[in-house]
């Protein structure tokens, strides 16, 4: 971080409440907030530092998560938090990897208690599962997915992993996902992987270019007690693999990533194979676009969650 002029915390806030530190059970509630995420060894340092600021009207709350992340949550505005990392850039050391992001409801966040998605998904988190009652967590005539949270994507909140789940919902209830091999194009988590084989996938292929995210969907999927033929991982590029093989493909993905890899499956999508398309908002030309770039590709249904879309071609 570089070194700027230290405002006060009079000068911060205009001076008038100590703001309140609290661990926080539902972050999955969080909006507007900003996240702050850095080594565990300055984490106390770093939230010593949030302590000392003070806000005239409106508290703010901050809640350590899992011990590397300090959320500010309340009513900041762009200038109250210029002034924070002003303040942080003068106040931490050199050395620190301080992490940056205004969050949103729509975030992806850790779980701290368990959600549905849909009709039949329910979200474990993992760590609760040593509670007393965890037997009481599970909803019955529900499929209940194990998560332990970590780095990587898909903890459950998000709009397009949410999408993405009511999308293999639907071919669950239409009987098209069982007994059928799926691939999950950057599976982070595993999250839809497992979910897939949850609802009757005979084979699923998870595939990542970042070595943590295989590392915690492996975990993620000895949770749920699936074997590596079941859910098999992959360290790599989606681009070296023959999708005739797969009956579903997953693309819980950024535009750009889903035009490099949609080009090279183009000419090799088998007749009747289904594709799950999510990751970037909604608006009325994005199905329309991708089945005018895709002529293979055919329309069957849009799932808009929290305005993100997630679309199912055939």
């Amino acid at each position: 971080m570089t070194n700027g002029e230290s405002p006060t915390s009079a000068i911060l806030f205009g001076g008038a409440q100590r703001i309140a530190i609290e661990v926080r059970q539902a972050l999955s509630n969080v909006d507007n907030a900003l996240l702050l995420k850095t080594q565990p060894t300055y984490i106390q340092h770093l939230s010593r530092l949030i302590a000392d600021i003070t806000q005239a009207e409106d508290g703010l709350a901050i809640s350590l998560r899992d011990h590397n992340c300090v959320v500010i949550s309340g009513k900041l505005t762009d200038e109250d938090i210029d002034e924070i990392l002003r303040y942080l850039s003068d106040k931490l050391p050199e050395e620190i990897e301080l992490h940056v992001q205004k969050q949103t409801k729509e975030a992806d966040l850790i779980l701290h208690c368990p959600i549905k998605i849909g009709k039949i998904v329910q979200i474990v988190p993992e760590n609760l599962l040593s509670a007393p009652h965890k037997n009481d967590l599970k909803e019955d005539n529900c499929l209940s997915l194990i998560l332990k949270t970590g780095d990587s994507f898909g903890q459950g909140n998000h709009p397009t992993t949410k999408g993405c789940i009511h999308a293999l919902e639907w071919l669950f209830e239409n009987n098209l996902i069982q007994a059928k091999t799926a691939l999950d194009c950057g599976t982070g988590s595993g999250i839809l992987a497992i979910c897939s084989c949850l609802m009757g996938a005979k084979e699923v292929l998870g595939i990542d270019v970042n070595e943590t995210a295989i590392h915690e969907a492996e975990i993620n999927r000895d949770l749920n007690n699936l074997s590596p033929e079941r859910f098999r991982l992959m360290l790599g590029s989606a681009s070296t693999i023959t999708p005739e093989r797969f009956d579903i493909i997953l693309m819980n993905v950024t535009p750009s990533i889903r035009e490099m890899l949609l080009k090279s499956y183009q000419k090799k999508l088998r007749a009747g194979s289904i594709v799950i398309i999510s990751g970037q908002k909604g608006t009325k030309n994005n199905g329309l676009q991708i089945c005018q770039a895709y002529p293979t590709l055919q329309h069957i249904q849009t799932i808009n969650i929290s305005g993100w879309d997630t679309y199912i071609f055939r």
